[in-house]
């Protein structure tokens, strides 16, 4: 993830840099295959990673119930807390982006 433009001041004076994220996936074998998947801006960053460690949850549970083996479901466990975590960035950094377009409303209407 990189930034591209200065951070922006939003309404609560937090400062929230414009992000870029670009997830390369290559498989070898008898059917490669080569995707790039591009999400913009913190919200959407977050949504993806949220979605991505709520899939790999579901994968470690079906590991840990067909190999019986309690280190998948801690495992699982981490990745739904890091997934609720990044719901939870996702979320603030939503509602920053309703505040600032909101500002902007205001700023048009004042002037």
């Amino acid at each position: 993830m990189r930034a591209r433009h200065p951070a922006r001041p939003t309404r609560r004076g937090h400062r929230l840099a414009s992000a870029d994220l670009a997830v390369i996936e290559q498989e070898e074998g008898a059917c490669p295959f080569g995707r790039v998947t591009r999400r913009h801006g913190v919200e959407a960053i977050a949504a993806y990673t949220a979605e991505e460690l709520t899939a790999e949850h579901a994968r470690l549970m079906d590991r840990a119930r067909q190999h019986q083996d309690t280190s998948f479901v801690r495992l699982a466990e981490l990745a739904q807390r890091a997934a609720d975590l990044a719901d939870k960035v996702r979320a603030a950094a939503h509602t920053d982006a309703v505040h600032v377009q909101a500002d902007r409303a205001r700023a048009r209407i004042t002037r």
